[in-house]
């Protein structure tokens, strides 16, 4: 076993059961490579985000599956030629057919604008994605702004020996749409109708104003719909919201907040952020309950919905798009948007 095989059992380990430090420093000296022992917190970090990528993406609407491969090859002269990438996908198109697609998980930490990829490992990556005869794409996480990118690579800038991605481009190549990861778009006005006081029950308290008694939204200002604790924190992953009024009575305050501007964000992203209000360990479980929680809420609120439309498109992300959305207005959309560009 090789001393990375030992470190993807140590992270699976250190995740599923409590270890204590003796004994994690037990299995650690038990790595050969003393580079890798002083980078543990590296490989950590990075299995650590192929875990919460595997939850999102497994949430999302119309992903079937989402299997780590685990990358065990031999012989182990393979690797020279072919590398397994780090997940196989399916998902399901307009017309309900599943199809494959290999991603390879990547991520940008700190204030990085850009993503480099050594090209020779790039190539094995491709040369067994081209033998299995499926599509492959780069998963990015932006570590400073917390969403994912899907992004083909023909529309990595090619170097002599990397390929590079800004931040900007990855946006605007993204491919996440075929997988169900919709962005939701707010641009009017909402309120949020909340009551404090004091409850024997079990609820969430606002620092300030105390325990929620009530809590109800409105998107015209007069009609408002009650919501429980779980969407309400929807808003506060979502929106920026600002007090409009406050009023006390009898021992309970009424606090209605309103949102200013016009917001778009990604199902995934929401999902993220909306875990990170409770600020609960990311599982695929509790990532499957809010994105659940989430599209149905929005759809109370009546918020538009957008297929994003990638603007950077090239022969992979063509292919794509007529797989996942042939015979759509998602399509028409897309073949519009690069005629256009074209002209």
């Amino acid at each position: 076993m090789s001393d990375i095989e030992k470190i993807q059992i140590i992270h699976d380990i250190k995740e599923t059961f409590n270890v204590s430090d003796s004994q994690l420093t037990d299995l650690v000296n038990q790595i050969e490579n003393s580079d890798y022992k002083q980078n543990l917190d590296r490989f950590f970090r990075g299995y650590k985000i192929e875990d919460i990528y595997a939850y999102i993406q497994g949430s999302l609407p119309w992903v079937k599956l989402i299997h780590g491969l685990q990358q065990k090859q031999y012989p182990l002269l393979s690797k020279e030629s072919y590398q397994v990438p780090d997940y196989l996908c399916i998902y399901e198109d307009s017309k309900k057919v599943e199809h494959p697609l290999f991603v390879e998980v990547k991520s940008v930490k700190g204030d990085k604008q850009s993503l480099e990829l050594i090209r020779r490992q790039v190539d094995s990556l491709q040369t067994y994605a081209n033998i299995m005869q499926t599509p492959l794409i780069i998963a990015v996480y932006w570590e400073k702004y917390g969403f994912w990118t899907h992004v083909p690579l023909d529309v990595f800038e090619e170097k002599t020996k990397k390929l590079k991605i800004t931040l900007e481009n990855a946006y605007k190549s993204d491919v996440s749409p075929i997988f169900g990861d919709i962005s939701f778009v707010i641009n009017k006005t909402i309120r949020r109708k909340t009551t404090y006081g004091t409850s024997n029950k079990e609820v969430p308290v606002h620092q300030k104003y105390g325990a929620i008694l009530t809590d109800s939204i409105s998107s015209d200002g007069i009609n408002y719909i009650d919501i429980s604790h779980i969407e309400s924190a929807i808003i506060d992953a979502f929106l920026n919201m600002e007090v409009e009024s406050e009023n006390s009575s009898n021992d309970e305050t009424l606090v209605i907040e309103k949102s200013k501007g016009t917001y778009v964000i990604k199902l995934s992203n929401l999902i993220i952020r909306h875990l990170g209000v409770f600020e609960v360990e990311p599982s695929f479980e509790y990532a499957d309950f809010s994105r659940r929680e989430i599209v149905e809420f929005l759809k109370k609120l009546d918020v538009t919905v957008s297929y994003g439309i990638p603007a950077v498109s090239k022969d992979i992300t063509r292919k794509l798009y007529n797989t996942a959305f042939a015979d759509t207005f998602v399509l028409n959309h897309f073949q519009q948007e690069h005629s256009n560009n074209s002209a």
